[in-house]
């Protein structure tokens, strides 16, 4: 069997709903070429039910379910990671999406002609809570733009399209809660060896307030944190550790 060009990886959370991961699925059915891997790793068997009936009729999406115990979402991240069979990666959230329906067909053509790029990266557009795109996130990190956190993944993995055979040696770490997407990109160095591609790669709803540089904002990012802290549960030290980054990157950023 031919491996697909993209694997999409999407882990349910105890109480994800299953509205967003519907809108996760039907971004991927929209994709004009070949074939796409859905790998979704579920607590239990949490909303599995729903992804199947979801993903029923789709020709071109290929759905692996994957239930039982996890430690979290990274190591869900990690268990979809070693399921998967694409030739690249992307992580979304449930809700999240591909960010139209060429993205598939503008990633093989990238491909060629960035063969040996581990990663590529790509923007990443923010959609508030009435469904219009108001921004998209910053990617002055990846360019060397930004002194504050230089190594911080801005934008959580939806930017970011991993070559399979990279990722499989660099898991992500599941001891050091919900900074490990940042602890990842900075001991990988993941902002070194991207490939850039200039078109957007997925749309992440926010809520339309949190990328501005202001204290209600930096509380909507707080929100953020606690509610994937919540449907994931980490440590205590760790829920703080990441509560003082948010609030020394607001404060350094001022």
């Amino acid at each position: 069997m031919t491996s697909p060009l993209l694997t999409v990886c999407m882990a349910i959370g105890p109480k994800e709903s299953a509205e967003p991961v519907h809108k996760t699925i039907d971004s991927l059915a929209q994709q004009n070429h070949g074939d796409i891997e859905l790998v979704v790793k579920t607590l239990d068997d949490h909303l599995a039910p729903e992804v199947q009936q979801r993903c029923l009729g789709f020709q071109h999406v290929t759905l692996k379910l994957l239930t039982g115990k996890d430690q979290g979402i990274y190591d869900a991240f990690n268990i979809c990671m070693r399921a998967s069979r694409g030739k690249y990666l992307i992580y979304l959230g449930c809700g999240d999406r591909l960010a139209d329906a060429f993205v598939v067909a503008d990633l093989a053509q990238h491909a060629t002609l960035h063969p040996d790029a581990p990663v590529i990266y790509g923007p990443v557009l923010i959609e508030d809570t009435n469904g219009r795109i108001i921004s998209t996130f910053s990617n002055a990190a990846f360019h060397g733009q930004r002194r504050i956190f230089p190594w911080r993944n801005p934008c959580h993995s939806q930017g970011l399209i991993y070559k399979r055979e990279w990722l499989i040696g660099r898991p992500f770490r599941t001891d050091v809660g919900p900074l490990a997407d940042l602890i990842h990109t900075h001991e990988h160095k993941v902002h070194l060896n991207t490939s850039w591609i200039n078109r957007p790669l997925s749309i992440f709803s926010i809520g339309g307030i949190s990328t501005l540089r202001t204290r209600r904002a930096m509380q909507a990012r707080m929100r953020g944190i606690l509610e994937n802290c919540n449907n994931f549960p980490f440590p205590t030290f760790w829920r703080l550790t990441s509560r003082t980054v948010c609030e020394l990157e607001f404060i350094l950023r001022k």
